[in-house]
């Protein structure tokens, strides 16, 4: 009979018992504000993992990503600083979700943020790993997305009238004579159809 003993399985004793990360953000919903843009919106820290000893090396991987979007490409961030924590402004944010990620302006994303804190050492210990999620609105006037647009209501008639993009494929222009009346924006976007209205005064 042969007993065999392997070292390269996870060490259950601190895997189960000692996990002491625990990543924090102090508001769950943010709404950004283009007037303040410098101002610190959100700020997240966590607690460091467990420490197992000189014998191991902790590394830190920071990551943000975006809830519910397959295509885009999440953050990753390296720390071996000691730095437990990330601040970030409301034009920061607003940069990271519009400009960086293709997000719309004026609508409200979900940021999830998660630490995870790897062992490298004489034995292989479970990494240890925190999640917090955070709602986002951005600033900006209200945008959708469209492959044709068109005018309806009174104000145009019995037929709707096409809106055609210009030189930027993104802004819809309409040049001609309109009747008093109702209007409202029949969309057509990826197979589906909607609408958009104006706002109303109260």
């Amino acid at each position: 009979m042969f007993f065999i003993a392997c070292d390269d399985h996870p060490d259950n004793t601190y895997s189960r018992n000692q996990y002491s990360l625990e990543l924090t953000a102090d508001s769950e919903e943010i709404v950004l504000n283009e007037d303040t843009p410098y101002e610190t919106a959100l700020t997240l820290q966590w607690e460091p993992a467990s420490d197992l000893g000189s014998d191991y090396i902790i590394t830190y991987v920071y990551e943000i990503d975006l809830m519910g979007v397959a295509d885009i490409q999440p953050i990753k961030e390296y720390e071996d600083d000691g730095v437990f924590s990330r601040s970030y402004t409301h034009k920061e944010l607003q940069d990271i979700l519009v400009d960086r990620w293709g997000q719309l302006t004026s609508t409200n994303n979900t940021l999830q943020f998660t630490v995870t804190a790897s062992y490298d050492g004489p034995r292989v210990i479970i990494p240890e790993t925190s999640s917090v999620t955070v709602r986002v609105k951005t600033y900006g006037a209200k945008q959708f997305r469209a492959d044709r647009v068109f005018m309806s209501g009174t104000a145009v008639g019995s037929s709707d009238i096409e809106i055609f993009a210009g030189s930027n494929a993104s802004i819809f222009t309409y040049t001609g004579d309109l009747s008093a009346g109702t209007i409202h924006f029949p969309i057509l976007y990826d197979g589906e159809e909607n609408a958009i209205g104006p706002v109303v005064s109260q």
